[in-house]
């Protein structure tokens, strides 16, 4: 994620972060210069941006992030204090129910107190509907903050 604005979201008191779709590390490196001793393990699907990642970040694997799993990153239940997940892999998923599905599959990774840092494309974005409005095919999907907030309420 390009955008560190969101590290003040992120727990404070945070030992381990998966980030889906680290792109090339940025909001991780971050991180760890509040955390030094921290883990974060990044999922990128670009090769060239996970190269660059891993120049940054604790590790990072260079996989499709709306399709990994946990284990494959070394991630054991109940161990991730933060999970991110970025803008970009969001857009990638099919709808309200594929992103629910990619949250139930890492629910069991999150420790007790852990939380999840969704960022998701605005379906609202003025630039967004302009380009609807003149035809232009919009790349990924997007979802309104209140279709976010429910699936939230819903999964608890």
């Amino acid at each position: 994620m390009k955008d560190v604005s969101v590290l003040k979201l992120m727990p404070p008191d945070a030992k381990v972060v998966v980030e889906l779709g680290c792109g090339e590390g940025m909001l991780g490196a971050a991180w760890l210069q509040q955390q030094p001793f921290g883990l974060y393990v990044g999922v990128e699907n670009d090769a060239a941006a996970a190269r660059k990642g891993a120049q940054r970040l604790s590790r990072v694997h260079a996989l499709p992030p709306q399709q990994v799993s946990m284990p494959e990153l070394g991630i054991h239940e109940a161990q991730v204090d933060c999970l991110v997940i970025a803008e970009p892999v969001v857009g990638m998923l099919e709808g309200l129910a594929a992103l629910e599905a990619l949250l139930h599959r890492h629910l069991p990774y999150l420790a007790k107190n852990g939380v999840i840092l969704l960022t998701v494309p605005n379906a609202r974005y003025l630039q967004r509907v302009h380009s609807w409005l003149a035809g232009r095919a919009d790349e990924g999907h997007a979802f309104t903050a209140a279709a976010v907030l429910g699936l939230m309420k819903k999964m608890g």
